[in-house]
């Protein structure tokens, strides 16, 4: 359905898409009432020939459609490493969504464990989780920390760090 909204410029998919949906099928094969339904719709605006559909408000930017983007991994966390302490100091650049402590020895069940997890960092890490793309990027040039090589924080974009994992691995360009 996506490819769809993004072909047409305003947004428009044909009704034809909606109605191919197997739960559309089993409702009504009549589009006409498919059409009805959808102008009363308060989400959805159909066009004045009603062939076409399109939301209402635009589908969110790409940070939403793309949440990754949003994520910074930190490193070499501080000693006061509680949830407060990296509120107030990420807090700075921006609003958080998000903030999850993972220390890979702390695993009761190695199960429970992704392997995307174990590929992120096998030490004491956070992952820093913002409204938008802006505060993520602020908070890795203001707050990462590379001079101080022992204690300094390492704040990383996390979509950059999973992408070059990547092509190291598998030898990719």
């Amino acid at each position: 359905m996506l490819k769809y909204v993004t072909r047409n410029v305003e947004g428009f998919v044909p009704i034809g898409v909606v109605t191919s949906f197997r739960k559309m099928k089993k409702l009504t094969k009549d589009t006409s009432w498919i059409v009805a339904a959808l102008k009363e719709s308060t989400f959805l605006v159909v066009s004045s020939n009603g062939k076409m559909v399109k939301r209402l408000h635009p589908l969110p930017s790409a940070e939403i459609k793309d949440p990754m983007v949003c994520i910074v991994l930190v490193k070499n966390l501080p000693e006061d490493h509680s949830l407060d302490n990296l509120n107030r100091l990420f807090g700075e650049a921006g609003i958080i969504k998000n903030i999850t402590i993972r220390d890979p020895h702390d695993v009761i069940d190695p199960k429970k464990c992704t392997i995307a997890e174990k590929l992120i960092s096998r030490k004491l890490h956070a992952l820093v989780e913002y409204n938008t793309m802006e505060a993520a990027e602020k908070a890795v040039t203001t707050l990462n920390n590379e001079k101080d090589w022992r204690y300094g924080l390492r704040v990383k974009l996390l979509k950059n760090r999973t992408i070059r994992g990547r092509r190291k691995k598998y030898g990719g360009s």
